[in-house]
């Protein structure tokens, strides 16, 4: 582009345009008079190289004094690229914007947590030697619990469990458990994973267990023994060997009755897992032997998508 119109008679936007076209010749390592030569600039040359390299440097935004019309008309001052101009002018401030890509807004971000905890017919990670009985969900801006669980119609078939299960963990960002980096993170992907599903999305955990192990606490790292160290609330409950067995019976009456009894000692470990999360998470923060929250393994694969209803 060319602007070949008089510096004297230059109204705004064509100054505008000027000092864009002198720029982008200037970056080509032009020579400053084939800029003016090219620009049609013959007055004011010292105070346009000055628009120009402000331009240049402000990134695209020009920044204008007073019109040079002005300031030859008025003073009857001509700039004739020695850097000559009446003392006294006074600078008046005016800024142009020229269109320019803008940065994209951040989304905002907002982070969810949730303290939880499976219960399995089976204690191997491998995924096929057992079933998903129920897992208990506590989140961070809650008091309510929430159980996922099988049901005596699936007769023992736990993929939609499996599938109520991984939704839901789905929607947080940062998981809290005990134990969960060694079973209860392994044993659902492994499940998910037999079952033909996608595995959990990736998220951030933080393992009272392994963060106890860290802080040195000289006592069992169980549960129970490190709710009574701390002397927090919360109720360590045992499962007895009947309701394992039971929570597989044929009979409806005996499958109940097991399911409550898992239940409750599911809800009263994330309960009590809750408490020590809190009392853990500062001397975890202080400890200075590293970030307590880790990055899980696993990433989802779009490619993948639940076949709850078709089976393997």
């Amino acid at each position: 582009m060319s602007v070949t119109a008089s510096t004297t008679r230059l109204t705004g936007d064509e100054r505008t345009r000027a000092i864009v076209e002198a720029a982008r010749l200037r970056e080509r390592k032009v020579k400053w008079s084939e800029v003016l030569d090219a620009v049609g600039i013959d007055q004011g040359a010292s105070r346009f190289m000055c628009n120009v390299r402000e331009y240049m440097r402000d990134g695209g935004r020009v920044s204008k004094t007073r019109e040079l019309v002005r300031s030859v008309d008025e003073h009857g001052k001509r700039d004739d690229g020695r850097g000559e101009q009446d003392a006294g002018e006074q600078v008046e401030d005016v800024t142009m914007h020229v269109d320019l890509p803008k940065r994209k807004k951040a989304s905002r971000v907002l982070l969810r947590a949730a303290v939880y905890d499976i219960e399995v017919t089976d204690f191997k990670t491998e995924g096929y030697g057992g079933i998903m009985i129920m897992c208990c969900v506590l989140p961070l801006d809650s008091e309510r619990v929430k159980t996922f669980g099988l049901r005596f119609d699936d007769q023992r078939d736990d993929r939609r469990v499996m599938d109520e299960i991984r939704a839901e963990l789905a929607q947080y960002d940062i998981l809290i458990g005990h134990n969960i980096a060694s079973f209860d993170a392994n044993w659902l992907n492994s499940r998910l994973m037999y079952h033909g599903m996608s595995p959990m999305r990736t998220h951030l955990y933080f393992d009272t267990y392994q963060v106890a192990k860290g802080l040195g606490i000289k006592t069992w790292k169980n549960l129970g023994n490190l709710l009574d160290y701390f002397g927090l609330e919360g109720e360590k409950t045992s499962i007895y060997r009947t309701s394992w067995m039971n929570i597989t019976s044929p009979h409806k009456s005996e499958f109940d009755r097991a399911y409550q009894d898992i239940q409750y000692h599911c809800e009263q470990d994330v309960i009590g897992n809750r408490n020590l999360f809190d009392v853990m998470y500062p001397y975890a923060l202080a400890n200075g032997r590293g970030n307590p929250f880790k990055l899980s393994k696993m990433r989802t694969v779009d490619s993948l998508a639940p076949r709850v209803a078709a089976g393997r």
